[in-house]
């Protein structure tokens, strides 16, 4: 796809105020780098990691049953 993570070169008008279409993109270019970061982090082994070690700590502090007293 042509034009794809493209950063954009925006300019300001005589005012040194961005338009509300370069507005826009300037948005947009900051969220996609947002979601290129998040995507890192969770491409990460140790963030997949994490509910493997979850389920092994609840195994591991699981608190056991007690057994009713009998009469």
């Amino acid at each position: 796809m042509k034009g794809r993570n493209v950063n954009w070169s925006l300019t300001r008008d005589s005012n040194g105020k961005f338009s509300m279409e370069q507005a826009t993109l300037l948005t947009l270019m900051d969220i996609r780098e947002e979601l290129r970061d998040l995507n890192r982090v969770f491409r990460c082994s140790r963030f997949l990691d994490v509910p493997s070690k979850l389920d092994r700590i609840e195994k591991n502090t699981r608190k056991t049953a007690r057994k009713k007293p009998t009469q």
